[in-house]
């Protein structure tokens, strides 16, 4: 069965792995069971509420447990959540531009219609379940219905947005467990915006394939790493440059000493680390050099809103300076005008659901034979993978 159904369509029993969370205070967790628990809960409440498949939920909040429960609990419906960035969107318009049947904000502040303070979740989710609530909600979703909206970073206007199909969330995280093998053991730390799919994707994969996770802020994730120990960090470049720049300006550092460096860098991030993951941003080659020349292994990768995950280094396939493997189910090649072109069986979805006149015409660019593609960027960018046994880098 595929991630997400397994997820919406199944009770959890699984106790020896959590989730962690803070609520501006120590570090709290609880099983995975009972998070899925506290989703069925929410989920029935929602459907109370008038929820039902295909139905819009919004979420303009902070990361938070309450975040998690309420994605869980709209996939549990066969809903759709859609994420956004707080400070971007106007919760007075949104509503009904993008179709939304509840929107979830931090505090209800916002003079909107069907808007709800987030905190409401968390009494929901202490509802107790009745053996007749046990049973799906819905069959399950097929792999072209809509599970998510997603947007674009906007750095060219209004942000754009997608509508994420189901086939393309299960097609990313089966290729990236075959490649890092994440289970039993691992503690994905996410801090990086839940509004953002991907982030969220680390949640579905402990669920689906048992293993830890901890969610916390930007703010908190230092102090966060330190007190539960994460095996994997994924945050963009700057985050680890930010590390690297307090290891080098603290006193008595000796960029000659390597296994020193190890230890800091160990020692700084919890004590435990697999390796890190990087993208969203080219990382600078000292950055990849000061994680990777002792040992504490920082894979960079590719990707984009439109496409999601591209390519990865990773254990078994990984060279300083490239962008990684090819992930199974994509392809890559270039237009005549040098136009990167990413094909995939999965795609995160062939047009933009709302976007300025013209955008999806610039942007699709279908191809007899290689699957559903999109241009995505300029020559400006490197891909090198690896494929098939061979290295290959275009420009």
């Amino acid at each position: 069965m595929d991630v997400i159904n397994r997820i919406s369509t199944r009770a959890n029993a699984d106790t020896a792995h959590r989730i962690h969370f803070s609520r501006g205070g120590p570090i709290e967790s609880m099983p995975l069971a009972e998070l899925d628990r506290c989703a069925a809960a929410v989920a029935r409440h929602l459907r109370d509420l008038g929820v039902g498949p295909r139905d819009r939920i919004g979420v303009m909040a902070k990361n938070c447990i309450e975040w998690v429960i309420l994605d869980l609990a709209t996939l549990k419906l066969g809903a759709v959540v859609a994420g956004f960035e707080t400070g971007r969107f106007d919760a007075r318009t949104m509503g009904e531009l993008y179709g939304l049947k509840l929107l979830f904000v931090d505090d209800g502040s916002e003079n909107a219609p069907n808007t709800i303070a987030l905190a409401a979740v968390a009494d929901w989710a202490r509802e107790p379940l009745r053996p007749q609530d046990t049973a799906p909600l819905h069959p399950g979703y097929a792999p072209d219905d809509i599970c998510a909206i997603k947007f674009t970073s906007g750095s060219t206007g209004q942000p754009k947005g997608l509508e994420a199909t189901v086939g393309s969330v299960d097609d990313s995280l089966s290729s990236v467990t075959k490649l890092f093998g994440h289970g039993d053991g691992d503690n994905i730390l996410v801090f990086l915006r839940l509004a953002l799919l991907q982030q969220r994707y680390w949640i579905y994969s402990a669920l689906a394939y048992g293993h830890d996770v901890t969610v916390t802020t930007m703010d908190e994730v230092l102090p966060a790493a330190q007190a539960v120990g994460p095996t994997v960090i994924m945050g963009v470049p700057g985050f680890f440059d930010g590390v690297k720049a307090q290891i080098e300006n603290a006193a008595g550092y000796d960029p000659q000493d390597i296994a020193a460096r190890h230890e800091i860098i160990q020692r700084r991030l919890g004590g435990r680390i697999r390796y890190l993951w990087t993208g969203s941003a080219p990382a600078s080659r000292a950055l990849l050099d000061f994680y990777n020349g002792c040992g504490v292994a920082l894979f960079e990768g590719y990707g984009l809103n439109e496409t999601c995950i591209v390519a990865k280094n990773c254990p078994s396939a990984f060279r300083i300076g490239s962008v990684g493997k090819l992930l199974p189910n994509k392809t890559v090649d270039f237009d005549a005008d040098g136009i990167l072109i990413v094909g995939g069986d999965h795609p995160v979805n062939t047009h933009y659901s709302w976007c300025a006149p013209g955008d999806n015409e610039r942007c699709s660019c279908p191809m007899a034979g290689s699957g559903p593609m999109i241009s995505v960027t300029s020559t400006t960018t490197d891909i090198s993978t690896f494929s098939g046994g061979r290295t290959t880098s275009s420009r």
